[in-house]
């Protein structure tokens, strides 16, 4: 069960990194110059949703190819591996999505410290 854990913050926080991270920010600048459309790289790496779809799997596949792949959250329920990654794909989309919407609400819901009180 930790092993999850472990998988869905490493998988959010390099999806974090790579579409927040001022660090990173020149390769999103680049990607909107080649296209902003709804098929471009520049929305995958935008988008909360689409990025841990690829970037799961990717998780998955060094967790086998260097360990012994039970950090996938998948591992030992597939007897083909290439399954087990995309329903790692899918894991990773779901979490991150929830956690990533769970911050914004959490962001949007607190009192800002300009505001004045009433009262």
């Amino acid at each position: 069960m930790k092993e999850i854990f472990i998988y869905s913050f490493i998988v959010y926080g390099l999806c974090n990194i790579l579409i927040w991270g001022s660090n990173l920010e020149w390769w999103r600048n680049l990607l909107a110059k080649l296209g902003t459309g709804d098929y471009s790289l520049h929305k995958l790496f935008t988008c909360f949703m689409c990025l841990p779809t690829w970037i799961g799997p990717l998780i998955s596949y060094f967790s086998y190819t260097y360990g012994n792949g039970v950090l996938s959250p998948t591992y030992g329920y597939f007897d083909i591996i290439w399954i087990g990654f995309i329903m790692d794909g899918f894991i990773a989309s779901g979490v991150v999505w929830i956690i990533n919407t769970t911050q914004e609400w959490f962001e949007g819901n607190t009192p800002s410290e300009n505001n004045d009180e009433e009262g």
